[in-house]
């Protein structure tokens, strides 16, 4: 690196950088950006060219094509970064009201909730976690796609049904899917 007082003069007109690309702000050079974005820089370093875009911006120039590069490494490692630190990808809701049909339905069927959640989750070759998950997520909204799906084949909820759905919505603690379910008992059987 370079001496740290030696700066080109501010009000030169390619300040501070030549038309060849060379450039110099404090100990900040191309070769000290090319050492950077091999990782073979220290944090202090990298501080000093996070300043160097600094000094560029503030001037109103253009970055250098080292620097853009510089950024965008680094840019990629911290979205790597956070995106590795979130756990798993987060699962797109359609699939999880579609598991939560499943349960739904398995459990219409007689099933008691446990054994709803897992047939459900071997049916959908996924882990009883991820289906009890999508269920307290989404009952709800399973219940409105399963009653829509009924309607439109021209099927209404029997008797044993409603009451198998008034017994889930009294486990269920959430007023949307309680208020929901008490509208049903007025279809017939």
């Amino acid at each position: 690196m370079t001496d740290l007082d030696y700066v080109f003069d501010p009000d030169a007109p390619e300040w501070p950088a030549t038309p060849d690309g060379w450039f110099q702000v404090g100990n900040v050079t191309p070769p000290a950006v090319l050492e950077a974005i091999a990782g073979r820089l220290g944090p202090e370093g990298r501080r000093e060219i996070d300043n160097a875009i600094v000094v560029f911006g503030e001037a109103g120039k253009r970055l250098p094509r080292v620097l853009v590069e510089y950024l965008t490494k680094r840019l990629r490692e911290d979205a790597e970064k956070k995106a590795s630190s979130r756990g798993r990808p987060r699962t797109d809701d359609r699939i999880l009201i579609e598991r939560a049909v499943q349960v739904l339905m398995h459990q219409l069927n007689g099933i008691a909730y446990e054994n709803a959640i897992a047939t459900a989750a071997t049916e959908l070759k996924t882990s009883d976690t991820r289906v009890k998950e999508a269920w307290s997520r989404h009952d709800a909204e399973a219940l409105v796609q399963l009653t829509i799906e009924r309607q439109l084949d021209g099927n209404e909820w029997t008797k044993r049904e409603r009451a198998i759905l008034a017994k889930i919505s009294q486990r269920i603690k959430r007023r949307q899917f309680a208020q929901f379910a008490k509208g049903l008992s007025g279809l017939r059987a």
